[in-house]
């Protein structure tokens, strides 16, 4: 493969534009994927590649693939009448449905939807819909509410709520205590979103290869998720992701632009931020 064909990045105006060995250069780069060893440094020292998983680290399981592993899903949401359609989406696009598990934060007030009540009579409907067979794949027959076990509903008055910062904190307490119940592995993957999505065909397993492209364990995969209907399309073979590539230092760290990165072979794991101590 030639340098041009891991992907590029789309810097945008040049103009005071610093970014992790990219200065001054604007327009489309070609993306380098050995730069998350060096960090843009030539000094052999301090080359340190990505912390590639290894036996060692597994607990007698596999090294790639998830056999034996969990997807918990959290997912805050307030007073969010789209939570039932999420928990639909994220279930029935699913390929391993079985293997998922969801903790949703549900802020509401007495007269909102019930995230899971509503989620099981949508599934109801798509069973009648389907004439009576399995609503999602694994979803038993004969069950109106597939997979209702593998959600997990923390209630709380949407008058208590303190923002998103604060909702993800309760159910950060929910998994230490799952995780203390052995209900949670160090090996399964966790992943957070918001309660109003939509999610392509086999999300999961794409979200767990994905994971295993970076050949990092400390990688978190994180991005600005695109418009709906923007679902599974590539326009024009173009596969195009947003990517955050400019900060201002103030009282806080904050992006000040979003511009993009495409067809890359792989997630890229550096950023914007970088801290020397």
């Amino acid at each position: 493969m030639t340098l041009g064909d891991y992907g590029e990045i789309f810097m945008g105006n040049p103009t005071n534009l610093k970014f992790a060995g990219y200065e001054d250069k604007g327009g489309e780069i070609a993306y380098d994927p050995d730069f998350e060893c060096t960090g843009g440094s030539t000094d052999p020292k301090d080359r340190q590649c990505a912390y590639e998983t290894n036996e060692s680290h597994v607990m007698g399981l596999g090294t790639t693939g998830w056999d034996e592993r969990l997807l918990h899903l959290n997912m805050p949401s307030y007073r969010d009448p789209l939570c039932p359609r999420t928990l639909k989406y994220l279930f029935t696009k699913a390929k391993r449905p079985n293997d998922i598990r969801v903790r949703v934060l549900q802020q509401n007030m007495d007269d909102d939807v019930d995230c899971l009540e509503k989620y099981c009579e949508m599934m109801a409907e798509l069973r009648m819909q389907t004439g009576g067979g399995a609503t999602s794949k694994g979803g038993i027959m004969g069950d109106d509410c597939p997979h209702r076990h593998q959600i997990f509903i923390h209630p709380i008055s949407a008058q208590e709520a303190a923002g998103p910062t604060y909702a993800r904190g309760l159910i950060g307490q929910d998994m230490h205590s799952a995780y203390l119940k052995k209900e949670i592995s160090p090996q399964d993957f966790c992943m957070s979103t918001d309660s109003h999505m939509d999610f392509e065909l086999e999300w999961d397993d794409k979200m767990v290869k994905m994971w295993y492209q970076a050949k990092n364990e400390y990688a978190v995969l994180s991005t600005y998720v695109a418009n709906i209907d923007q679902l599974g399309q590539n326009l024009g073979g173009v596969h195009e992701v947003p990517h955050l590539c400019m900060v201002a230092f103030t009282t806080q760290v904050r992006t000040t632009a979003t511009k993009c990165a495409r067809n890359l072979v792989k997630p890229k794991l550096t950023n914007a931020v970088w801290v020397r101590i």
